[in-house]
């Protein structure tokens, strides 16, 4: 999926996070003869791009670009938190109260 496809690491997550409840369902139901589970067996990291996935990728497609997680960092604003507790104790927000 790196190589081939050039995913990004969570999208390969997600695929083989399927794949792998697939068996384990499988397992558990005694669809497949597999005694362990061989997707639990992966390394940690296993869908981060080495420097040889570089290499095999771009002998593959001259115009390959290294994929990354794109990562997400929200912080909550100055008085967002005090706005969320009014909600979550049943109190209007004063921008809606005209509803």
């Amino acid at each position: 999926m790196k190589t081939e496809l050039n995913l990004a690491p969570g999208t390969i997550w997600h695929h083989v996070g399927a794949l792998r409840r697939c068996l384990d369902y499988g397992g558990r139901r005694n669809i497949t003869a597999l005694v362990i589970n061989p997707i639990r067996q992966l390394p940690n990291r296993y869908a981060q791009y080495t420097e040889k996935d570089k290499s095999v990728a771009q002998a593959h497609d001259p115009d390959y670009e290294r994929r990354t997680d794109d990562e997400r960092d929200r912080r909550l604003e100055r008085d967002e938190e005090a706005r969320i507790r009014q909600i979550l104790n049943c109190v209007k927000p004063a921008a809606r109260s005209g509803l």
